[in-house]
């Protein structure tokens, strides 16, 4: 019987999570800062990528001394941060002799077509971006799909032999992780993974690594970067990509300082927005509405029409002589209006008064033919707009 869908095993835990599910992204950071699992990290890119791959490397040795099974996992916005988080780690465990020094690089491709160089040696993890199948004690089978994380065991010239989510150990042909158009590893960095590649994933601990700030994610995504882990998830957030989206934000000229409350209010913004993302079904609805409206205004016309008809039954041949009168009765006002120009033009222009007072009687005497003729335009329209009388005379 399912209780529960949540990850977190303590009541504080399932609380700020359900808080990112429900776009309350303010008191769960508040929440995080107090317990010391939220914090802003200070420098370049470069240094807050390594500050992450530290947090990464101490709390996965505070685990395994705990006896964790499902260990610490890393989540980041794109792919590229992924990428630069797992180099930044594998460099840390190669120090330490946790990488063996036999590594070999090969050219490697994502699913994105992004082409790049992978090192990989024993004790690596990569990640597939494909359903993949190799050998496990000898029988073919399928041994991971896109998103999951590997480990390295050993690789030769067939081949590589892994450890797979799950335990397995399989031996899987190159030929089984290659690239069909150009042929390089279909094979990605694997220490930390996209957070749309985490969705699946449970671990005793996550981090939630923001190394460009928070600009880059969503109430959706911040929520699933939240609620990998049934333990602590420690959120780092980039202070100077923080600082600078919020500089931007400010209107020129304002010099207001921006204090660290600002920034925070500024990530919780940016975790709690939940954009609309327009669905295929959306157009078909729209197309259902506009039908809908156009037959509401089809069957609204067409009452009045049938309404017009009963109270008149000669409205459509009144309906065009208003129309026609109306045409005719503006295009009168336009001459009325040249003659009246006309009569002004000649009494400045004849210098001859005789001649002026003779012009102007003339166009006066044009000018009340038009008017008489447009009040007759006028009394003939009016009358077509009166319901006709009943021939039975008035109801009782």
């Amino acid at each position: 019987m399912l209780l529960t869908t949540m990850r977190q095993a303590t009541e504080r835990g399932q609380e700020i999570a359900g808080m990112f599910r429900d776009g309350n992204a303010a008191d769960a950071l508040t929440m995080k800062r107090e317990q010391g699992h939220a914090f802003l990290v200070g420098g370049d890119r470069e240094q807050v990528v390594a500050r992450i791959a530290e947090i990464y490397i101490e709390r996965r040795d505070v685990l395994r001394a705990t006896g964790s099974k499902r260990g610490i996992s890393i989540s980041a916005p794109t792919n590229d941060d992924a990428a630069e988080i797992s180099q930044a780690v594998r460099r840390r465990l190669k120090e330490r002799g946790e990488i063996a020094a036999g590594e070999v690089v090969y050219k490697a491709i994502d699913q994105r077509g992004q082409t790049y160089d992978l090192a990989i040696a024993a004790g690596d993890k990569l990640r597939l971006f494909r359903r993949t199948w190799g050998a496990v004690d000898g029988k073919k089978q399928e041994i991971g799909n896109n998103g999951d994380v590997v480990e390295v065991l050993g690789q030769s010239l067939t081949g590589i032999r892994i450890r797979t989510k799950d335990g397995r150990i399989a031996e899987v042909e190159w030929r089984r992780v290659a690239d069909e158009a150009t042929g390089r590893l279909l094979l990605g960095f694997g220490h930390a993974l996209t957070i749309d590649s985490a969705q699946g994933i449970t671990s005793d601990e996550h981090i939630n690594a923001l190394p460009r700030g928070t600009s880059a994610v969503t109430g959706f995504t911040s929520y699933v970067a939240e609620s990998r882990s049934r333990g602590t998830t420690w959120t780092v957030i980039s202070e100077a990509a923080l600082h600078e989206a919020e500089r931007h934000r400010q209107a020129l000229g304002d010099i207001t300082p921006i204090t660290k409350d600002d920034l925070w209010a500024r990530a919780a913004e940016d975790m709690s927005k939940k954009p609309y993302k327009p669905l295929a079904t959306d157009l078909l609805n729209a197309a259902r509405q506009n039908r809908a409206d156009a037959v509401d205004i089809f069957i609204a016309s067409n009452h009045a029409i049938e309404t017009a008809q009963l109270d008149n039954p000669d409205f459509g041949r009144d309906a065009v002589k208003r129309f026609r009168a109306q045409a005719v009765n503006e295009g009168l006002a336009r001459h009325m209006s040249a003659l009246d120009h006309a009569m002004e033009q000649n009494a400045a222009e004849l210098h001859d008064a005789f001649q002026a007072r003779e012009t102007r009687e003339h166009l006066r005497a044009l000018r009340a033919e038009a008017a008489a003729t447009k009040r007759r335009i006028d009394a003939v329209s009016d009358n077509a707009t009166r319901p006709a009388s009943r021939a039975n005379g008035p109801e009782m």
